[in-house]
């Protein structure tokens, strides 16, 4: 909290109350007060009821108040619901980190200062080394186009497919496990057509929009261009890695999704696919900064994998925010690899993650078990059977070891690609 302004912590109720007194005393109000529901002494619901007793008897009206969010590490719609009712402005849980607490106090117009400037009499600290790095892929994640390599052998398979009068299903069914070319598919249709028709589109529909001359041209289009990240060992290894796992991802969410027969809010295949789209952009920035000399040397293979895996929610969540994606996508890129970092549905709704995320989640842990994953994780394979998105969907044993076949066996065919 401190990246936010100068902050005062204590460790139970009584005291936070007290504190919440003193300021009023002299006339220097919390603009916001941070409050974990499991206080000692008095607990959080406790002394937000108080906080705002006291707000009424000093005659403080609402725009005046101060802004108060519970902290919370439990699900439970009883106390969520109680907190609201006492007068709460927000809530979040737990485990969370600084863009979560950014983007909840944006919505109450509550910034960090533009010099980080923290505790009072204290010095802001310079930008690290990785600072730095991170803030320079941002800036250019924010400046300019972000093209993505395709699979290596998918622009032959497709003119191959289209001379033998392939239909814009079959032909989507080879093109939709290409993240590049199922994404700029969608965007050259949705060029002509409705726009809010964009997010929840499929490579299917924009084959049968833009006709299959204009697909290919697209495809040999998209499949022409040169990158220096596929040139390069390093890159391409990793980049390969990745379009694997994406692929595994599509459709274990696929098959996962059918045999639940859920009718969800975005295309689960799809959504399977651009869940790890921040890394693939995040290889391809890093990789054309070092082309241009813009690093100091070469990245080490070990701080190239640890950067991406931190940052890629962040990265693929405001992509596909600028992409105007549903929801669903946005969340999945996002939350994947943490289902409690997410907001939770509104409290009279659902007590848990959305169903979207949860198949995402098991979808992400599925590939891995098999082992298509990001260099460095393959000691580490996810119990998918106790894992907490299998839980929530109530799959059985049954369920799981068929789709974890299922994926393997739709590998195989994918194995040409490359």
């Amino acid at each position: 909290m401190e990246h936010f302004g100068e902050c005062d912590a204590v460790d139970n109720g009584q005291d936070a109350i007290a504190l919440f007194r003193e300021a009023h005393q002299k006339e220097a109000p919390y603009e916001l007060i941070m409050l974990d529901i499991n206080l000692p002494e008095k607990n959080g619901i406790e002394v937000l009821s108080e906080i705002r007793e006291a707000e009424g008897s000093l005659e403080i009206g609402k725009k005046c108040a101060a802004k108060i969010l519970m902290v919370t590490s439990s699900r439970n719609k009883e106390r969520i619901m109680a907190s609201i009712q006492s007068g709460c402005n927000d809530y979040i849980v737990k485990p969370f980190d600084i863009d979560i607490i950014r983007k909840k106090l944006a919505k109450y117009n509550i910034h960090e200062p533009g010099d980080r400037s923290i505790r009072k009499g204290s010095q802001a600290s310079p930008p690290t080394a990785a600072d730095q790095f991170i803030s320079g892929i941002a800036s250019v994640f924010e400046k300019k186009n972000i093209n993505l390599p395709t699979l290596p052998k998918i622009r032959a398979k497709c003119r191959q497919m289209i001379t033998q009068g392939a239909d814009p299903r079959q032909l989507a069914a080879l093109l939709k496990k290409d993240v590049a070319i199922s994404v700029e598919l969608i965007r050259s249709s949705d060029s002509v057509c409705d726009k809010n028709f964009f997010a929840n589109k499929s490579p299917e529909q924009a084959i049968t929009h833009l006709g299959i001359s204009a697909t290919q041209k697209l495809v040999d289009e998209l499949s022409g261009r040169e990158y220096f990240s596929m040139q390069h060992k390093k890159y391409r290894i990793l980049i390969e890695q990745l379009w694997q796992h994406s692929i595994a991802s599509a459709h274990a969410a696929e098959i996962t999704s059918d045999a639940l027969h859920l009718k969800l809010k975005a295309d689960p295949f799809f959504m399977g696919l651009l869940h790890d789209i921040g890394k693939l952009v995040l290889l391809q920035i890093i990789a054309d900064m070092e082309h241009k000399g813009k690093l100091n040397g070469d990245i080490s293979n070990e701080k190239l994998v640890n950067t991406i895996n931190q940052h890629h929610g962040q990265f693929g969540a405001r992509l596909l925010e600028k992409w105007k994606y549903a929801a669903g996508y946005i969340h999945g890129a996002q939350y994947h690899e943490d289902l409690n970092a997410a907001e939770p549905g509104e409290p009279d709704e659902e007590k848990m993650p959305p169903r979207e995320l949860l198949i995402i989640d098991f979808a992400n842990n599925v590939a891995k078990s098999i082992g298509f994953d990001l260099n460095g994780n393959r000691d580490r394979y996810p119990d998918l059977e106790h894992s907490e998105s299998a839980g929530l969907l109530n799959l059985t044993a049954e369920q799981i070891d068929k789709t974890r076949q299922t994926v393997i066996e739709e590998m195989q065919g994918v194995e040409a690609l490359f």
